[in-house]
């Protein structure tokens, strides 16, 4: 009798590599994004606020999904962070958001101006598709939403690195100051103005002196001077606006569209303009704000408004 051949083993479940916003590369069986389960281990959220965000970034997409009302108490959604074929937030996991619905969050947040608020979107957008990921948003806003002023200003960094050498260059400073709302006068003050301001940010920030503020420079002067973290323009919340994000209170009303509105915590009313800063605002990690302009020796009035 002939010998019967070996068996062949099983074929193993299919794998997807995906990277998140700090390079890490998972290998999730089956599935093309991380759940929130695993974002926990990665990111410092913790689940209810991992599901708060998921609300939230529920809304921000063009077509709301058809998922459990937020709970009236402290409570998670039943199967919510899985992946599983119960969780009712499985296609929210794998949702995109484009640019325009982005920018209306950050225009909530008090990001300031077209320039930083498409630095912001590269700085979360890490695959370059043009579409913020969910797996995207929650790395992005781990730094985003940080009280860390390191963490803060290493975020600020690369938003102010304009074209990612590592370097803020007097051009890149001008840019950046030039962008911002705050400046009055005529063409040619306002002009003076700004070189001006970039000359007194490059005195103030250049530590070793070369001419350019390197990634060192950087940390090395906001971690003193706190308020220089935002000093080329507004790009982090207010702590306050933070909390409120995070608070699932937050996420009661709904639109006409009944989409959970994306104000943070209903403090404004739908299609209000978020009032302008000061074109150097910054603030501390203790809530602190004011102007870095004022930090860095250019007083009040005649060139810069603030």
């Amino acid at each position: 009798m002939a010998a019967r051949p070996p068996a062949t083993a099983a074929p193993a479940p299919p794998t997807t590599t995906t990277s998140n916003a700090t390079g890490a590369a998972a290998t999730i069986p089956g599935r093309p994004f991380p759940t929130p389960d695993e974002l926990v281990k990665t990111t410092g959220f913790t689940k209810h606020q991992l599901q708060t965000l998921t609300y939230r970034f529920a809304s921000l997409l063009p077509s709301y999904p058809n998922i459990p009302p937020p709970p009236s108490n402290d409570s998670l959604v039943q199967n919510f962070g899985t992946g599983s074929e119960r969780d009712p937030f499985v296609n929210v996991y794998a949702a995109k958001v484009d640019r325009v619905r982005f920018r209306e969050l950050l225009a909530e947040f008090g990001v300031q101006g077209g320039l930083l608020m498409d630095r912001v979107f590269r700085t979360f957008d890490t695959d370059a598709d043009s579409h913020i990921s969910f797996s995207e948003y929650i790395h992005g806003l781990r730094h985003f939403l940080s009280p860390s002023l390191p963490v803060q200003a290493a975020f600020t960094f690369r938003i102010y690195d304009l074209n990612s050498d590592h370097i803020i260059s007097k051009d890149e400073m001008y840019t950046l100051l030039r962008s911002q709302p705050a400046f009055i006068g005529t063409e040619e003050t306002v002009e003076e103005g700004v070189k001006e301001l970039v000359e007194i940010c490059l005195r103030k920030l250049d530590e070793d002196r070369d001419g350019r503020v390197g990634e060192s420079d950087w940390m090395a002067v906001t971690q003193r001077e706190g308020l220089l973290v935002e000093c080329f323009g507004r790009c982090l919340p207010r702590r306050e606006k933070v909390e409120m994000y995070l608070d699932p209170r937050g996420l009661e009303r709904r639109d006409v569209l009944g989409r959970y509105k994306i104000e943070l915590g209903g403090l404004k009313e739908k299609g209000t303009v978020p009032r302008s800063a000061t074109s150097a605002a910054g603030a501390s990690t203790a809530g602190k704000s004011g102007s870095a302009a004022t930090s860095l020796g250019v007083k009040k009035g005649r060139k810069v408004g603030v």
